[in-house]
């Protein structure tokens, strides 16, 4: 918007300098520039700006973890296909090759029948099919076992992500609390600049003492030093945010503080954690399903073909072709109480699984009350702050005029000027404290 200001000025005067018809061809020069820089100047502004939750999108998006989540998926839907071919005709190729010691024999002697003895090498080749008929549900379940566990590693990649944005928010909030910092010392500098240069003038007017200048001269490198500080924090909190985002914000002058608003009811808890512990409880009683499943009965129909010497007919020692059909029944009655104790070991890991879910939600509450006294005592703050701050400037302004006309020392005006930006500090802080508390309670809930 300077540059648009300085069109305007310059166009200001020349108008006093040039005829109306060189006023009218100039302006619709100025109006073209207007329209091609507006844009630019518009967009610069708006680079220049940040907010937390842009940082949040940002950093998850290029966070490694993120990309897991769809190779988790993919892990899945394979298994998943994996699991239900289960439920498709299996077919095999057998080829075997034996010799044996000795064969079957017909004790008995005809006359005129001769009976061919048997050959030793047997040879045969097939092809064998099964079919799965009934399997009291096996696969349902195993499918859906599994589904469970993909989401329980989904879920987990959740709770990272969450755990990121607490890093991400404490960097933010140190950047802004930082910039106001800055500021609030830039604002105190210049003015003691400014009164130095009134006591230097004094000083060599024979008016005020040299010690005046020198401490104020000494309260200007403090505040250089500060500063300094201040630029290095500044400095770090950012690099965490360009690693953490994949993007540059050395250049962003302002980093929005966000203004939330607590709602009046009680927010429903949506820690990632809380899912997960409902995710594994889950997959806990699907397990127990397996274990009854487990027990019953398996019916398979099944098929083979194949070339063999001696195929069905073992009294032939010729190559022939072969064929079979039929179902079998498997049926596991008695397993020593291996399913029983089976579910007893996921009934104590369910209720270890309760009792962590328990013992988070109480630490919530916990922590959820202790940050509701805080944001209630920053509120408090801050109406004090504001009303300090006031007195603070007025003090201030009073011991300026003071220091002016000798009144008080150097050392008793920098006092109060220090006070002042303290309190200026404070209110600052205690703002952006209570954003951060806000924030936190929101974050603790999972909202």
């Amino acid at each position: 918007m300077l540059a648009i200001q300085i069109i305007f000025n310059n166009f200001r005067l020349i108008n006093g300098m040039v005829n109306s018809n060189k006023i009218l061809s100039m302006m619709k020069h100025i109006i073209l520039l207007i329209v091609l820089i507006l844009p630019t100047i518009l967009f610069t502004q708006e680079q220049s700006k940040i907010s937390l939750e842009e940082c949040y999108e940002l950093a998850i998006k290029n966070y490694p973890l993120f990309n897991q989540k769809e190779l988790i998926q993919l892990t899945a839907e394979i298994k998943q296909k994996s699991i239900k071919s289960g439920l498709s005709p299996q077919a095999t190729i057998n080829g075997q090759i034996t010799y044996q010691s000795e064969v079957t024999q017909i004790p008995i002697n005809l006359p005129s029948v001769d009976i061919e003895r048997l050959n030793k090498d047997w040879y045969r080749l097939s092809l064998d099919v099964s079919q799965l008929i009934y399997d009291g549900g096996a696969i349902k379940i195993k499918q859906q076992i599994e589904e469970s566990g993909a989401k329980i590693e989904l879920q987990n990649i959740e709770i990272e992500l969450f755990k990121l944005k607490e890093v991400i928010k404490s960097s933010y909030f140190n950047i802004t609390f930082l910039k106001e910092n800055k500021q609030i010392f830039n604002l105190l500098k210049d003015e003691l600049n400014q009164k130095l240069n009134s006591v230097n003038s004094a000083i060599n007017n024979g008016i005020m003492l040299p010690s005046y200048g020198d401490n104020l001269k000494a309260e200007i490198i403090n505040i250089d030093q500060k500063l300094t500080e201040i630029e290095l924090g500044i400095e770090s909190s950012i690099n965490i945010l360009n690693i953490l985002t994949k993007q540059d914000y050395s250049k962003v002058y302002s980093f929005i503080i966000p203004e939330i608003s607590l709602p009046v009811i009680e927010l429903q808890n949506r820690r990632p954690e809380l899912k997960l512990f409902e995710l594994q409880s889950s997959k806990i009683n699907l397990l127990k399903n397996m274990t009854g499943i487990k027990r019953k009965p398996i019916v398979m129909g099944f098929g083979q073909a194949g070339y063999a010497r001696p195929a069905l007919n073992m009294l032939s020692n010729e190559f022939e072709p072969y064929f079979v059909v039929g179902a079998k029944l498997s049926w596991k009655v008695f397993d020593w109480e291996n399913s029983k104790n089976e579910r007893k070991i996921l009934d104590i890991q369910q209720l270890k699984i309760n009792n962590q879910s328990e013992a988070f939600k109480t630490t919530i509450d916990l922590v959820l009350a202790k940050k509701r006294s805080e944001i209630t005592r920053l509120e408090s703050l801050l109406k004090s702050d504001q009303e300090l701050v006031f007195l603070r400037k007025k003090i201030a302004m009073a011991t300026s005029s003071q220091f002016e006309n000798g009144i008080i020392t150097a050392s008793e005006y920098i006092t109060e000027k220090n006070a002042e930006a303290k309190a200026l500090v404070n209110l600052q802080l205690h703002k952006i404290q209570l954003a951060n508390a806000k924030i936190d309670y929101l974050y603790i809930l999972g909202n």
